[in-house]
C-alpha cells in the first residue's frame, strides 16, 4: 500500500512541477515582452496594473518552507490527539498523515531547511509519535522515523 501511495506521489509532484514550469516560463514570457535587453534606451515604465499582476506571481509562486512545516507538524499533532481520544484511525486521516510526512521528509532533505525543523523541535515530535503504539499505525511510525 506503501508503495502504491508513493507511485501515486511521485506522479502528482511531477505533473506539479510541469504545471509550475509553464507557469514560470509563462512569467519569463511576459518579462521578455518589457524588454529583452538588445533595443537602446530605458526600458519602458511598469503599469501600476502590471506590477500589481507581478507581485501577486512573486507572492504565490514562493513558499515559506518554515511555515509549511510548522503547519505540517500542527496538522499531525491535530489528528494524533484525535486518535488517542477516539481510539480509532479512519483512512482518510491515515492517507492526510501519510502525505503530510512524505511532504515533511521532502522539506528537510535541504538542509536548511533541516536545521530549522532540527531547531524547532521536529525530531523530537517525530520520535514521539514513533513511540505510540497504541494510537498511531505502524506505517505512519514507520514515516516518522523516514523522515
Amino acid at each position: 500500500e506503501l508503495a502504491s501511495i508513493e507511485t501515486g506521489r511521485q506522479t502528482e509532484q511531477t505533473t506539479m512541477a510541469q504545471d509550475e514550469q509553464w507557469a514560470w516560463l509563462g512569467l519569463l514570457k511576459w518579462s521578455l515582452a518589457y524588454t529583452d535587453g538588445t533595443a537602446d534606451g530605458a526600458p519602458p515604465r511598469m503599469s501600476e496594473e502590471d506590477k500589481a499582476f507581478l507581485q501577486n506571481v512573486m507572492k504565490d509562486g514562493i513558499i515559506n518552507e518554515q511555515d509549511r512545516m510548522k503547519t505540517i507538524l500542527t496538522e499531525v499533532t491535530e489528528t494524533m490527539s484525535k486518535w488517542r481520544q477516539e481510539l480509532k484511525v479512519e483512512d482518510g486521516d491515515e492517507h492526510r498523515v501519510i502525505e503530510l510526512l512524505q511532504e515533511l521528509r521532502d522539506c528537510v532533505e535541504q538542509i536548511d531547511f533541516a536545521r530549522s525543523f532540527a531547531a524547532m523541535k521536529g525530531p523530537d515530535f517525530l520520535l514521539g509519535c514513533v513511540q505510540e503504539r497504541e494510537h498511531v499505525p505502524t506505517t505512519i511510525r514507520i514515516l516518522c522515523l523516514g523522515v
